[in-house]
């Protein structure tokens, strides 16, 4: 056992699996209550990373969802599947 003081920093690392599904969470305290300058600096910094990718992410699904929209428009103005990796997009996903 150790014991924490002042300006350090307490990170919890937890993570779960049950039927395939898996989860992580990472969290961080400063021990004052406070962080100083630079552990904000920090944080801001990663915050904004993690921000940023959220918003692509997004982005990225709602193309993925436009794709999977026009490959059912391409299957019924044909009349039938264009082959796909995934399969007909009338028939299941894409992904």
């Amino acid at each position: 056992m150790q014991l924490i003081t002042g300006e350090q920093l307490v990170l919890m690392d937890a993570g779960c699996e049950l039927h395939g599904y898996v989860s992580d969470v990472t969290r961080t305290w400063p021990v004052s209550g406070r962080f100083s300058s630079p552990q904000r600096d920090v944080y801001e910094a990663v915050l904004g990373a993690h921000t940023r990718w959220v918003l692509t992410r997004s982005a990225i699904m709602r193309l993925l969802a436009a794709i999977a929209r026009l490959q059912v428009c391409v299957c019924v103005c044909v009349g039938g599947c264009v082959p796909a990796p995934g399969g007909c997009a009338a028939s299941g996903p894409l992904y």
